[in-house]
């Protein structure tokens, strides 16, 4: 592992980031240093993977560990900042560093956090329950009580979002229906009327002309 500056429009975000979102908090916190220390970089080394890619200003490189620090770098507009850089072999190997990194160190990850990586640990990285528990710092028996408690929450969802579609189905036939319905008795109302035209254009107010066409319409006779 080598330590360089490194241009910050080399870096690119990576493509699993372990948080959710980056903590504004941290962010004002991280902020005050800078104000404190003036131009100078208050802060360790970003780690960095060196991707197999590069553009007429440089290697790209995806970052591991120092989001909060890299956002901050783009915030003041520093042209570079310094870097740890490796080479990961396997996505693997940089997943768990990742994990590692922020762990044992700066802002603590949320349970939340915590067991989305561990579940990412266990189905990307084909990582053992034992392997992510020594990372991690729990039992192998913890680990997988996560992994199992991830995936009921996960089926649960699955079967929560079927039964609400089957209950949007459900309240759609009623729908469907008066309209079936409604289409229905317009076509044996055009069929009545002009079964009994004559009948009605001569004596529209008698009840005997009236009460047919109520019935077509309501099924029922008027009170």
């Amino acid at each position: 592992m080598t330590t360089k500056e490194i241009a910050v429009k080399l870096i690119t975000s990576p493509l699993r980031y372990i948080r959710k979102e980056l903590n504004i908090g941290h962010l004002e916190l991280l902020s005050n240093s800078i104000m404190e220390k003036g131009k100078d970089w208050p802060f360790p080394p970003i780690l960095l993977h060196k991707l197999a890619t590069a553009t007429k200003n440089g290697m790209i490189y995806e970052i591991v560990d120092g989001m909060h620090r890299l956002e901050l770098a783009r915030q003041y507009n520093y042209i570079t900042i310094p870097a740890h850089i490796k080479e990961y072999k396997s996505i693997a190997d940089l997943l768990a560093d990742q994990f590692k990194e922020n762990i044992h160190h700066g802002l603590l990850l949320s349970q939340a956090d915590r067991n989305k990586w561990i579940k990412l640990l266990y189905i990307e990285a084909k990582m053992k329950a034992k392997d992510i528990g020594q990372q991690v710092g729990l039992t192998e028996a913890s680990i997988s009580r996560i992994i199992r408690e991830l995936q009921a929450t996960k089926d649960k969802k699955k079967v929560d979002t079927k039964k609400e579609d089957t209950k949007k189905s459900d309240q759609k036939e009623p729908i469907e229906f008066s309209i079936k319905k409604l289409k229905k008795l317009c076509q044996d109302l055009t069929s009545y009327i002009k079964d009994h035209k004559s009948t009605i254009e001569s004596d529209i107010t008698n009840m005997t002309t009236i009460k047919p066409l109520w019935e077509v319409l309501v099924g029922l006779e008027p009170e």
